[in-house]
Order: C-alpha cells, then structure tokens, then sequence
C-alpha cells in the first residue's frame, strides 16, 4: 500500500500536476501536430511533383503517404493525451496516488472516504490506520482533514473476490448515499496524528 504514496517530492509543486497546465499544453501540442501534417502535406506536393516529372505512377505512392501520414497524426496524438490528459508514464516524483488524482485535477485533500481491509485485529488495526495515516501526509493531505473509514471485513468475512466486490458496493453506497457507515467492532478509537 505505501508504494502508492512513494515518490521524491520535489521543494516545489510540478507543473504537470496542474489541470490548467496541462490543458494548455495539450492545447499547444495539438497545434504543433496540426502544422506538422500540414507540412507534410506540402512535402507531399512537392514528392509529387517530383515522381510525375520523372513519368512515376503516383497514386498508391499519394494513398500510402497519406494514410501515414494520418497514422502518425493519431500516434502524436495519444502521446500527448496519455502525456497531459491521463499522465501517463512513471516520474518517480510523483506518487501513482497523487498522479491519479492530478488527472481529475484533485489533491489528497478531495478524498471523502475511504474502504480498508479493516480485519479486526490488533495487528491489522494499529498498521493498517498508521499505513494510511502515513500515505495521507506524503501526499500532504491538510492536518485536521478526518477522513471517515469504512471497514467491512468484519461483515463479509474473507470470501476472497466475494468480499472484494461487497466491499465495493458499499463504498459505492456511501458515495451515492453520503453516509458513512459506522465500523461495527469500533470499541476504541485512537487518533493518530
């Protein structure tokens, strides 16, 4: 679990975190693919021109270059939407967690709820709560911001993908619902700083 939260923070905020920059930078790339095809485009022309005054055939020479051509537009494309819409890639200065959430241009702080494994026991409840009390200040989530744990093990048992499935339902119903169901077997509740 910590591996979500592990990363080489950097003194500063990263620039690509930032929807508003990466908006603009796709926007940007974008035009910069829309000139290369059209200087393609006009590379072609000239190719063209060339092969007829030598007395070539160019129809399926024009066919294959455009439809490379328009290949390799789609291929730029994804890259720059896997680059500044999904940011995709690995840069070990960002935690998956944080990169996942800078997608939807959300922090650590946006994360109203969460579902853990929560097994009821004493190991499980003292590591488990520190595991991600600890992946909530790498991700620098705001001190005094609770967030409300939802720990089902203890009602499904260990069914294996049962249990699994179950307890994504109720996640789901409490993101639906706004209710936050109380943990059956709380008997005591430390807070952890």
């Amino acid at each position: 679990m910590l591996s979500i939260a592990r990363e080489l923070t950097p003194k500063t905020p990263l620039p690509i975190l930032d929807i508003g920059y990466r908006t603009r930078q796709l926007a940007f790339r974008r035009k910069q693919i829309a000139q290369w095809v059209e200087n393609e485009r006009e590379l072609l022309q000239e190719e063209i021109q060339i092969r007829q005054d030598a007395g070539e055939s160019t129809n399926d020479f024009i066919a294959s270059r455009l439809a490379n051509i328009e290949e390799e537009a789609r291929r730029q494309e994804k890259d720059a939407q896997s680059t500044f819409g999904m940011l995709q890639g690995a840069d070990p200065r960002i935690a998956p967690l944080r990169r996942a959430l800078a997608v939807w241009g959300l922090t650590a702080d946006d994360i109203g709820v969460i579902s853990i494994h929560g097994t009821s026991t004493k190991a499980n409840d003292k590591n488990e709560s520190h595991v991600y009390n600890d992946i909530f200040k790498q991700l620098q989530r705001t001190p005094g911001n609770a967030v409300p744990v939802i720990a089902q093990k203890n009602l499904t048992g260990h069914p294996k993908g049962g249990a699994a499935a179950w307890m994504l339902l109720g996640l789901c119903q409490s993101i639906a619902t706004g209710i936050v169901p109380g943990n059956r077997n709380a008997e005591y509740v430390d807070l952890i700083d």
